[in-house]
């Protein structure tokens, strides 16, 4: 629950009533403590996002108890052991299709019908991912789930609009969580210096933007996607940042001594 754990604390923190969905009890339980703990209102239900009526299910009751729902943040994700597309077992593209995109659209449009009855508007927000337009062989599910996702979320946002519903999309880079951690420490590293701003992001990078999102000073802001990726998109297709460094450096000294000898 890496990203979705920190902003459900987040939302918590700022005084909503969470309610958590997730497949893992264990998981649930420990992000639950940890929220009341801190003095927050909080739900937690095993559930698989992939299945409506489940879905459905756990709003109902959360509106049952807290009210209408006014914010749906849907961070649900899975990324399987990658391998070529023609390699790839069916079962794992529909596992994919099912959890990142369909469990997005349920967890949408159920919380959107709650929102819709309240008529006092509503904020959904969808996590896409930078592969979604930035990829690599042996990510096609994802990529694709990832990029229907953010389609999904743009056409989402002009049928809400007549309801003041915002619907947006935040598309991370390479964030540190429990789904990220099968690198070495090699490839970590590597991956760092392979980034503009020099690290790897964290989830709180992720929270900043969804708290943005719920202000009522970004009510206009609908069906568009905000990067949060270090620069990582802004430098694709650079192959080595250091060289390029190097490059500017040397372009920055020679102007320099150029002046310096139309100057004597």
């Amino acid at each position: 629950m890496g990203q979705g754990a920190d902003a459900a604390k987040m939302l918590a923190r700022e005084g909503y009533a969470v309610g958590l969905l997730d497949v893992s009890a264990e998981e649930l339980q420990m992000v639950l403590e940890e929220i009341r703990r801190e003095g927050g209102c909080c739900r937690s239900y095993v559930c698989d996002v992939s299945d409506r009526e489940q879905v459905e299910d756990c709003v109902l009751e959360l509106e049952s108890r807290f009210g209408p729902v006014w914010v749906g943040a849907c961070a649900a994700g899975i990324l399987p052991v990658g391998g070529f597309t023609v390699e790839t077992d069916e079962t794992d593209w529909h596992r994919v299709i099912d959890v990142n995109l369909f469990g997005t659209v349920n967890v949408s449009r159920i919380c959107a019908r709650s929102m819709m009855r309240a008529k006092k508007g509503g904020r959904i927000v969808h996590w896409s991912s930078l592969n979604a337009v930035l990829t690599a062989p042996g990510y096609a599910p994802y990529a694709a789930s990832k990029a229907a996702v953010e389609m999904f979320s743009r056409c989402f946002a002009l049928e809400m609009a007549p309801y003041g519903i915002t619907v947006n999309c935040i598309r991370p880079g390479s964030i540190e969580t429990p789904m990220m951690f099968d690198m070495t420490g090699q490839d970590y590293m590597q991956e760092a210096k392979r980034i503009p701003l020099g690290r790897w992001g964290k989830p709180k990078d992720t929270t900043a933007v969804l708290k943005a999102l719920l202000s009522r000073e970004m009510d206009w802001i609908t069906g568009t996607t905000i990067t949060v990726d270090g620069g990582a998109l802004a430098c694709s297709g650079i192959p080595d940042l250091e060289s390029i460094k190097l490059r500017m450096e040397r372009r920055r000294n020679e102007g320099m001594n150029k002046k310096r000898n139309d100057r004597d």
